[in-house]
């Protein structure tokens, strides 16, 4: 079963919270994996006993006044809970909401106090402190309890503020709505399905605040310029290729696409064909054909569109893909597989007529981090990390009143936050896993990751460089995946595949 791949069914996954929070995959590593190699700054293991603690090599900030890493240790002694601290501590200087959830996290734990706060992050600290209590008792079904310490956090929290108060403003509307589903006092029937529909049509035409945060925050356009290289790069030798796309929307992948493949001249292209998958919005997907055809005869270049439509990827065939002896065919998944770990039958589907094609490259996009705990506060913490370094991103590179910012955070971000948070069995559609399992399920399809070439690698980090906040974005090889990150924390990742 594909669902035997997945941390739903495995409480010892790296990627499920220990109890401070944290990913074992952040805190502890048992085995030093080889394949893993940080581009930011160098690595660095502290052991204590058995235990491993992985940090990175980074200075603390000064203007915390918080006691260096030596100090911090030393002091330690046997307190793991001091120890965790210190690696967080580590981790989380150069990211101040990262910082705020990892005390926030420990004071519930401990008596840990800490004054090198400002007034205002005393103040971030303490909502957070009272939404993780919250979510605590959520997961205990004490909902009145949780009710009572989600209404500070209501009080407190909005979306113009700083970013803690606003990732706590979408999670406690979030933790509110799970709190009304578990007592009957909103009904649940289909709302998670359609909230992520609803996402999926924004996807197919983005309103101006979204392609405005896509343009000042780097995370996508990375992933997307990145792939798009590879592709380019597998079906160089190619005259007639074949692009079978699951997750088309706007095109913008495949504009850049058409433009590399015409300025060729080594090996002209005689045709490019591509193969639309989707199981909504018609009519918006052959729009989206329609503009590309516009691009391609502005580029004198043979082309062709074609639209697969089916009521979900169990109907998904071979046949339905017109397939040519003489062209090279690829197929790109950007954000998709995981939205079907919750219909195991239909990724098992999607990958066994994949696995007959046998197309030259298999190029997917996910989001790297692990959503898809089975345990509910588990699961709420480590998404309150994953996109407290999102919301600290997006203060980055936006101002605080942008209204475009305003939008994207609520229009893209909300929702998924409420589908982790508020959701459970198949109205939980957003189940994302980190790179290590996408790998451990591919493989029993007979597919491998192939080398990412170091020109694609050279690109990704040439265009962060356009970015004002560079500096902080961070780039990591996970085995032969590439994931760009934000001040250490994984945000999104790419991989290449091919069918043995």
């Amino acid at each position: 079963m594909v669902i035997e791949m997945f941390p739903s069914v495995q409480f010892d996954s790296r990627g499920i919270p220990n109890q401070f929070g944290h990913s074992k995959d952040y805190c502890s590593r048992e085995e030093v994996n080889t394949e893993r190699n940080q581009w930011y700054g160098t690595e660095e293991f502290v052991q204590w006993g058995n235990i491993n603690l992985f940090h990175q090599n980074t200075m603390i900030n000064e203007n915390l006044s918080l006691p260096t890493k030596q100090q911090a240790c030393a002091n330690a002694g046997k307190d793991y809970q001091l120890m965790i601290f210190c690696v967080w501590v580590e981790r989380s200087s150069f990211n101040p909401v990262l910082l705020l959830l990892t005390t926030s996290s420990l004071a519930i734990h401990t008596q840990l106090r800490f004054w090198a706060f400002s007034v205002e992050e005393h103040r971030d600290v303490e909502i957070i402190q009272h939404l993780l209590a919250s979510a605590e008792k959520v997961g205990e079904q004490q909902f009145s309890r949780a009710s009572h310490l989600l209404s500070h956090c209501h009080q407190c929290s909005s979306i113009r503020g700083t970013p803690v108060q606003r990732i706590v403003y979408y999670f406690s509307k979030a933790l509110q709505q799970k709190i009304d589903q578990e007592t009957g006092r909103r009904t649940t029937k289909g709302s998670g399905k359609r909230q992520l529909l609803e996402l999926q049509d924004t996807s197919m035409n983005p309103n101006p605040s979204l392609l405005a945060s896509y343009q000042k925050v780097p995370f996508s356009q990375v992933i997307l310029f990145t792939a798009m290289q590879v592709m380019i790069e597998n079906v160089s030798e190619a005259k007639r290729i074949h692009i079978i796309d699951l997750e088309v929307r706007n095109g913008l992948h495949l504009s850049i696409l058409m433009e590399a493949l015409a300025a060729r001249s080594d090996c002209p292209l005689v045709h490019l064909k591509v193969t639309a998958v989707g199981t909504i919005s018609e009519q918006k997907i052959k729009e989206t054909g329609k503009r590309l055809m516009s691009v391609a005869q502005s580029l004198n270049l043979s082309f062709s569109f074609n639209v697969v439509m089916v009521a979900d990827m169990l109907d998904l065939n071979e046949s339905l893909f017109k397939l040519e002896s003489e062209e090279m065919v690829a197929v790109y998944a950007p954000y998709i597989l995981s939205t079907l770990i919750e219909r195991p039958n239909h990724l098992e589907n999607l990958m066994a007529v994949f696995q007959k094609i046998n197309p030259r490259i298999m190029i997917v996009t996910e989001v790297e981090a692990n959503h898809n705990s089975p345990v509910f506060v588990n699961r709420f913490v480590e998404a309150l990390f994953y996109y407290g370094a999102l919301f600290d991103s997006m203060e980055e590179c936006m101002d605080r009143d942008d209204q475009d910012r305003i939008i994207s955070e609520s229009t893209q971000f909300s929702p998924k936050i409420a589908n982790i948070v508020a959701f459970e069995g198949e109205e939980r559609r957003v189940r994302h896993v980190n790179s290590n399992v996408w790998k451990a399920f591919f493989s029993r399809f007979g597919m491998v990751e192939t080398e990412l070439s170091r020109a694609s690698l050279y690109q990704a980090k040439l265009l962060v460089n356009n970015f004002a906040c560079a500096s902080s974005c961070t780039f990591e090889m996970m085995g032969k995946s590439l994931s760009i990150g934000w001040k250490g924390t994984p945000i999104l990742s790419v991989s290449a595949l091919k069918f043995l």
